[in-house]
C-alpha cells in the first residue's frame, strides 16, 4: 500500500472515533477538569481517558460554544458546520434527564451511513 493509502481512514476507524467522541462529550459534561484537558490536548485526553489512539493525519481541535441543544425548535442540535474535522463539544442540556437523548441525537445527526 502506498504511503498515502495507509493514511486514508477506514470507515471502521471513523465509527470508532465517533463512539469515542460520544463518550468524551458525556465525560466533559460531568467532569470540568476533563473538559479543560480535552480542550487543551484532545489527542492525549482521548488516549488517557479512553485508551483511544487518534489514527487520522488531520489536526484535532475541540471547539466549544458552537452548538446548542434546541429540541423544541429543531428536534435536536443546532450547530455551525464547516469543512474540517473537529470535535464539536456541545454544552450539556440544562436538564439532566435530557442528556441521554441529546447524546443520541448528536450521534444520529453527525453520522451518515454509506450505502
Amino acid at each position: 500500500m502506498s504511503e498515502l493509502g495507509s493514511r486514508i481512514p477506514t470507515y471502521e476507524q471513523f465509527l470508532e472515533y465517533r463512539a469515542v467522541v460520544i463518550q468524551a462529550i458525556a465525560a466533559a459534561w460531568h467532569d470540568p477538569a476533563f473538559l479543560e484537558y480535552l480542550k487543551d490536548s484532545p489527542r492525549q485526553a482521548l488516549f488517557d481517558r479512553f485508551g483511544y489512539k487518534y489514527p487520522f493525519s488531520l489536526d484535532l481541535k475541540v471547539r466549544t460554544g458552537s452548538a446548542a441543544w434546541t429540541p423544541a425548535r429543531t428536534g435536536g442540535w443546532t450547530t455551525q458546520q464547516n469543512d474540517t474535522l473537529q470535535l464539536v463539544l456541545p454544552p450539556a442540556p440544562a436538564q439532566q434527564e435530557q442528556r441521554a437523548a441529546a447524546l443520541a441525537a448528536y450521534n444520529t445527526e453527525h453520522i451518515h451511513i454509506l450505502d
